[in-house]
């Protein structure tokens, strides 16, 4: 994914599947993802992003994930990913509810120069929903604000989730 063709997006990768914006008009969840995805074991391979645009916030495989949503049995293997805030390799913010999923990937990054949280995580940017029986490999994590091996910011619950990573500078 996100090499050439479909899922390229001009060079900037993967866009990530469900979207929050900040707006105060009520529709901010507008465009997140709400409904249930069972990957029935499957491995999506190749995923990248080099992203600052508007899609660097709250990206991943799933980009924005609403309460209402169940994703599960699912694997993501990764390359090379840079983006803003609120990103982690399976999903940039959780509000819903995430098992048996797993994120394996060579580079994460997140670098704004701006003063804004940059929450960065092997698996998940931030969290607010439940994760549970999911882990995230990461040869290498970089970020200047709140980042971590599985969660870059966790405010809901996270069991039975483990993260590595070989480098976190």
């Amino acid at each position: 994914l996100g090499v050439g063709g479909a899922g390229n997006d001009a060079g900037k990768g993967w866009k990530p599947i469900g979207a929050y914006r900040d707006v105060a008009d009520g529709t901010a969840f507008l465009n997140s993802f709400q409904g249930t995805y069972d990957g029935g074991g499957h491995v999506i391979s190749g995923l990248w992003m080099n992203r600052s645009d508007e899609t660097a916030y709250n990206a991943g495989l799933f980009g924005y994930v609403y309460s209402t949503a169940l994703i599960e049995n699912l694997g993501v293997k990764g390359t090379d990913t840079s983006f803003r805030s609120f990103c982690g390799g399976f999903v940039g913010s959780n509000d819903g509810t995430i098992r048996n999923c797993y994120y394996q990937g060579s580079k994460l990054s997140s670098y704004s120069g701006e003063n804004v949280f940059r929450y960065l995580g092997g698996f998940v940017g931030q969290n607010q929903g439940t994760i549970s029986y999911c882990y995230s490999s990461v040869d290498e994590i970089q970020g200047d604000r709140a980042y971590g091996s599985f969660a870059g910011n966790n405010m809901g619950e996270i069991s039975h989730c483990v993260g590595f990573s070989s480098t976190e500078d």
